[in-house]
């Protein structure tokens, strides 16, 4: 299977590391901070609702996108504004992994069908009919930076 801008081999090559979990759908976090960031601004906004284990999102001045922030125990936690989504690609991965879908932010009935879904690929085929299926739970899906070429040095003018 041919994927424009992946190397080839990239994808391949890290599904055949033991014990590897391959994040295939959800809402991937991009931000994480040990301090609960939502409590804090709550409490110097004088702001008067829950931040403990609710779900919100954030919204910078200049984007459009939404981003899910989620604040327990643990610290506060911010994803990315669209689920990450690999589904056709998985054809030509190793199949001894572990495919992580990440649950945050998804309604049971919708974690199911998801489930679902992907079990359907494993045992039929990962095709184009079970990936709409897919997009039809939610069509906010994107594949991050997975196909895009990577700029780790630039040339200066």
């Amino acid at each position: 299977m041919y994927h424009p801008h992946l190397d080839d081999d990239d994808l391949v090559k890290i599904s055949n590391i033991e014990n590897n979990f391959i994040y295939t759908y959800g809402y991937f976090s991009i931000f994480y901070s040990k301090r609960k960031l939502l409590s804090l601004y709550k409490e110097y906004a004088n702001l008067d609702y829950e931040s403990q284990n609710k779900k919100y999102t954030l919204l910078e001045e200049t984007r459009e996108e939404h981003y899910p922030v989620l604040e327990n125990k643990n610290g506060t936690f911010v994803y990315g504004s669209y689920i990450y989504l690999l589904f056709k690609e998985i054809e030509s991965l190793n199949k001894n992994n572990y495919f992580y879908i990440e649950s945050t932010f998804l309604e049971e009935e919708d974690l199911i069908k998801v489930i679902n879904l992907y079990n359907d690929g494993f045992n039929k085929g990962f095709n184009d009919q079970l990936l709409l299926e897919l997009k039809n739970i939610n069509n906010n899906t994107g594949s991050s930076f997975l196909y895009l070429k990577p700029e780790i040095l630039k040339e200066s003018k």
